[in-house]
């Protein structure tokens, strides 16, 4: 099984996409469809990719990325547990 540790900015940098993963996630399930599209696409899209543009150059895995994106997806979740606990069943941790 592979193993990362994020340096703090990396980490940082994997704390905001998680953030709006689980934004994105909440306001698709809570507002209407039009609202949603019309006031929360755009800002959830771009802040998104600026996260994933910022991971990429800091050299972080894609399967590190991924992960928090399927723990953040759940907002219930990622809303009620730590991410340092959650991602470290997945041998990913934060450098001391």
């Amino acid at each position: 099984m592979f193993k990362f540790t994020a340096t703090p900015r990396q980490w940082a940098e994997l704390e905001g996409l998680a953030y709006w993963i689980a934004d994105n996630a909440y306001c698709i399930e809570k507002l209407p469809r039009e609202e949603y599209e019309r006031e929360e696409y755009n800002r959830h899209d771009a802040s998104i990719r600026a996260s994933f543009d910022a991971l990429d150059r800091q050299g972080v895995p894609y399967w590190v990325q991924n992960a928090v994106i399927m723990w953040a997806q759940d907002w219930r979740r990622e809303a009620s547990e730590y991410m340092d606990t959650a991602l470290a069943r997945r041998n990913i941790t934060r450098a001391a």
